[in-house]
């Protein structure tokens, strides 16, 4: 993962991202911007990032954000 304060390049859906992959609270806020952007996804609430502890729950969020996204 490009963003990773500890330079891991491969993750998995079990990958924690404090303990293996060294985000904080501020790394997890920017992760969340950078896949609103990527993604092209409506801005998401930093309240979805409480209970947000390995990557599984990261593609969750964005895939609920995306079936509640308007089409256009």
């Amino acid at each position: 993962m490009e963003m990773s304060p500890l330079g891991v390049t491969e993750v998995t859906p079990d990958t924690t991202l404090v303990a293996e992959l060294g985000f904080d609270s501020l790394g997890l806020v920017e992760l969340l911007v950078v896949i609103e952007d990527r993604l092209d996804l409506p801005p998401l609430e930093e309240q979805a990032l409480i209970g947000i502890e390995r990557v599984a729950d990261l593609e969750r969020i964005a895939t609920e954000a995306q079936t509640r996204a308007p089409l256009g």
